[in-house]
Formats: structure tokens, sequence, C-alpha cells
């Protein structure tokens, strides 16, 4: 009972550090970037989000469920592991290359006074998005790994 007590407690604070962080980070936000900035980076973290997700090509899932059939010092595991690593920076590496080769066209379907703030960011939107990819696979594994 004491250790399901402490990782409870460990858990909750986490967690509430975590809202308090994102509570700020929040506030300084809207209290320090512009309302048109502001929304076009959410727009843009929520870009970053969705490719991320459709890069995964579902990798993360085959993970979550094979992770269990092999023990932790087989190589079978260990080989999966970094296929569920490298298969998405693969897949992301060939998708940032088409994007950034299709940069004019994808400028032009921004809205004129949405264009100058993609042309700022353009370079960061795969920056996030391998970040993302790599959050989403890495939490899935330690989840699962306990």
């Amino acid at each position: 009972m004491g250790v399901v007590f402490r990782q409870s407690i460990k858990s909750s604070l986490v967690v509430g550090a975590g809202a308090v962080l994102g509570a700020l980070v929040l506030w300084l936000s809207t209290k320090y970037i512009p309302k048109r900035e502001y929304g076009f980076l959410g727009n843009f973290t929520t870009y970053a989000l969705c490719s991320g997700n459709l890069l995964l090509m579902g990798t993360f899932s085959t993970l979550v469920v094979y992770i269990h059939r092999y023990l932790k010092n087989d190589n079978r595991r260990k080989v999966m592991i970094t296929l569920s690593l490298t298969v998405p920076l693969v897949i992301f590496s060939l998708a940032t290359l088409c994007y950034l080769a299709m940069k004019p066209t994808i400028l032009h379907h921004f809205l004129p006074e949405d264009q100058y703030y993609m042309q700022k960011y353009f370079t960061w939107l795969p920056i996030y998005t391998l970040l993302f990819i790599y959050m989403i696979v890495l939490e899935q594994y330690g989840e699962n790994t306990n």
C-alpha cells in the first residue's frame, strides 16, 4: 500500500506542476504576444500535432501492442524499439523534403496577412513535428514498460 500511495503522490505532484506551468505559459503568452500572432501560433502547434500523428503511421500503436510480448533483455524487443524510433524518422525526413520543396505552394494557401507569420515560422514546423513524434512514441514506450 505504501508504494501505491507514494506513486500516486508523485504522479499528482507532476500533474499539478504541469498544470501550473501550462497556466503560467498561457498567461504570459496572452500578455506578451499580439492576438493575431498568438492565434497563428496556436494553429501552428495544431499543424505540427496533426502532421506528427499522421507521420507516425501507427508505429506507436505497434509498440504498445507488442512491447509486452518480449522480455526486457530480448533482442527482438530492442529491434522493435529501434524500428519504432527510426521508421517515423525516415517518413518524417521524406515528408520534410516535400514540405520544403513546396514552400511557395504552401505559403499561397494562407491569408495574405498570415503569410508573414508562416514565412517566419516555416522551418520550425518540421522541428515541432519531429518533437511531437518522439514525444508520442516515448510516452507510449514509457507507459507500457513499467
